[in-house]
């Protein structure tokens, strides 16, 4: 559902080439003071925005973090299973499906068993990614806070608990939100789903459904959810990241936002280049 029929629709063709935005630019610890948000012109009273892939390359924490949870996965593996070639592929399918959607998803669409799943929840619940390890967020998340200086934004990621807040935390970004909400899958009961979470932002702030953007990577998670929250979604296509037509809109970088928003033709640059 597209609230306005004047939007820009920034689509590319499946097949053109992708941008990579570059890593490394320096983070805001701060928002712009805005002391008083004029929504009147925007597009748009809210943005939701995913994490993982959208803001960050998941798997810039470092290949080897995510280890423990795959050996305990692979501990409760059969030794008939270990030695059938097919079945182990398709569990390194699973876990290379790992960097891209939650491990509970994963576990379930690649068929663990019980013992696995628990297995590797638990390995999971102890990760966290820690300030040494060169994570960063791609090179356009600059333009997060600058957007929320204009209007509320939210971050929302599913997750381990430990794990996600220790991601935002390594890249300071706490204060680029007015929340940050874990879906939490580490915990039985706890996890609600995007669309779930993100109904309940809607009802507590008051906005129209039509009226909120939706950010992400994952057309089977948070472009799902605001899909069928008639929504307005946007598909954020970074590297390894494949072309869904469920998204509303397609975008190679953040700075594709400025104009859907309504904030102007052009992003500002990063003050340090």
């Amino acid at each position: 559902m597209c609230p306005s029929s004047r939007l820009p629709t920034l689509r590319a063709r499946p097949g053109s080439r992708r941008i990579q935005p570059s890593e490394g630019e320096p983070i805001l610890e701060k928002p712009p003071a805005a002391t008083q948000r004029d929504t009147r012109r925007l597009h748009f009273d809210a943005v939701i925005f995913d994490h993982d892939n959208t803001l960050a390359d998941a798997t810039r924490v470092g290949e080897d973090l995510f280890q423990p949870a795959f050996d305990a996965v692979l501990g409760k593996v059969s030794a008939q299973n270990r030695a059938d070639k097919p079945y182990m592929d398709k569990l390194t399918r699973a876990f290379a499906a790992c960097w891209f959607t939650a491990f509970d998803a994963v576990a379930k669409s690649h068929d663990f068993t019980a013992d696995m799943t628990d297995a590797g929840k638990k390995a999971f619940t102890e990760i966290q990614v820690k300030k040494e390890s060169g994570y960063a967020p791609y090179r356009d998340a600059y333009l997060v806070p600058l957007i929320h200086a204009h209007m509320p934004c939210f971050l929302v990621t599913s997750g381990f608990q430990k794990l996600q807040e220790s991601k935002i935390d390594v890249l300071g970004m706490r204060p680029w939100f007015d929340e940050f909400i874990v879906d939490r899958v580490d915990v039985a009961g706890a996890s609600h789903g995007k669309k779930v979470v993100f109904a309940d932002i809607v009802k507590r702030h008051g906005f129209k459904h039509e009226r909120v953007l939706v950010v992400g990577d994952n057309p089977v998670s948070e472009i799902k959810a605001g899909n069928e929250l008639g929504m307005h979604t946007v598909q954020v296509l970074r590297p390894r990241v494949e072309w869904s037509n469920d998204a509303n809109a397609h975008i190679f970088t953040l700075a594709q936002l400025w104009p859907l928003i309504g904030l102007g033709d052009d992003a500002p640059e990063p003050a340090h280049k």
